[in-house]
């Protein structure tokens, strides 16, 4: 086994672990909007910090492996690694906003009945489902650009279309139906106004 061949399955195997943490991430909140109790909600809570680490460990693993495989083969010319860095850092912002109001929530929840309320309007808030929606967006963007290699501006195109279709299928169910509602009574009143 050559050093490029074994730093390229660590790459690989970072990729899986972030996989795994924002699987695991997805049916821990999943679980804590959904539950009545405080137990059930710090037993998920509580595997949280955790899974923090293992997703931080894997993301920098990712970066250095991705830079080193990708000046091995020459392609920082290319416009798609730079724009897979730019996914690497936005990712870890998006990730590093979401565990610090999980984390508010895991105090809040520890504390007791006091600050119930508080701890279930941080887990619930849409934010958090937003933005781990966009993470996986942006993890499939990263996952497409070091398949096709693609020049800039398919680069960009690819990385927004991932981002944007994650985001939409985030936006909780009224938020939908109130975007359809505006653009259709903005035609409405278009259309109302030209006849008149």
């Amino acid at each position: 086994m050559t050093l490029y061949s074994a730093i390229l399955f660590l790459h690989v195997l970072a990729t899986l672990g972030i996989v795994g943490a924002l699987v695991f991430e997805a049916i821990a909140l999943w679980q804590v909007r959904r539950v009545d109790g405080d137990v059930d909600t710090q037993t998920w809570l509580g595997g949280m910090p955790g899974m923090r680490v293992l997703a931080t460990v894997c993301l920098l693993f990712l970066l250095l492996s991705g830079g080193y495989l990708t000046d091995r083969l020459a392609m920082w010319q290319r416009a798609w690694p730079k724009v897979a860095v730019g996914i690497v850092l936005a990712f870890g912002a998006l990730a590093g906003i979401s565990a610090r109001r999980l984390n508010r929530a895991r105090r809040a929840f520890a504390e007791g009945a006091g600050r119930r309320q508080e701890a279930l309007r941080q887990v619930q808030a849409p934010m958090l489902k937003v933005s781990l929606s966009v993470r996986v967006g942006l993890l499939v963007a990263a996952v497409f650009l070091m398949t096709t290699k693609p020049n800039a501006a398919a680069s960009l195109i690819a990385t927004l279309a991932c981002v944007l279709i994650c985001w939409l299928g985030a936006l909780p169910r009224g938020q939908k139906l109130h975007l359809n509602r505006q653009r259709g009574g903005s035609v409405e009143k278009r259309a109302h106004q030209q006849s008149i």
